[in-house]
Order: C-alpha cells, then structure tokens, then sequence
C-alpha cells in the first residue's frame, strides 16, 4: 500500500500529484487499477475465513518395554542390602548412599519388639 501511495507523490516539491509520473500513462493506469481493487477489496466485509490446515493427530507409541538392570535379578539381596528409594537401585549394605542416584540410605525398617537408640 505504502509503494502505490508513493507513486503518487512528488518529493521535490512535496505535492501530491507526481507530474512527471503523470506523464507515463502505463504507470498511472496500473496504480489506478491497483488502488481500485485495494478500494474494492476493504469495502467487502464478509470474507471467507482463511483456510488454515489443521496437522495430522499425532500417533501414540507405546512406551519401550523396560530396560532389564544388568546383574540385578542374577544377584540375591542378603541381609543389610538395600534398594534406593529414588532410582530402585540395589544397594550393598556397606553403602551409605547410593552408588548411581548418590541419595542417602533409608532408615532401617525395626521389628516388633526393636527400637533405636536415640543418640
């Protein structure tokens, strides 16, 4: 819109007729042609709205199947060993933290009967 108003106007004078564009007849009959239908245009109020495509739905894969831990189900827990609460991570019973999550290890659970020393 700005490059047809231009066309229009005459720097050096700062009018708005540009007389020496007037004398081009192509010129003026396209800018005149071009500003009709712009006119045209912005004068209809209902036009079709835009046709914007809507993205395939997307497909929902299946969550991989889990990952066996290496030598976990091969080894037997023995007494003291310990899972990490955060990972699930099996833990020896010399260990007081866990060896890949470095999160520290849970309070022993206590029998019937046990109790713990407050120090």
């Amino acid at each position: 819109m700005c490059v047809l108003l231009s066309y229009g106007f005459d720097p050096l004078n700062g009018s708005v007729v540009n007389k020496s564009l007037l004398k081009q007849k192509s010129v003026k009959t396209i800018v005149r042609k071009l500003l009709h239908e712009v006119v045209k245009l912005s004068a209809v109020p209902n036009l079709p709205p835009p046709v914007i495509k809507k993205p395939p739905p997307k497909v929902k894969q299946p969550p991989p199947p889990p990952r066996k831990r290496v030598g976990r189900d091969d080894v037997e827990m023995k007494k003291g060993d310990w899972l990490c609460p955060k990972c699930d991570f099996m833990n020896f019973a010399k260990n007081t933290v866990c060896l890949q999550y470095d999160a520290k290890r849970p309070k022993r659970q206590l029998l019937p009967g046990e109790w713990e020393c407050p120090d």
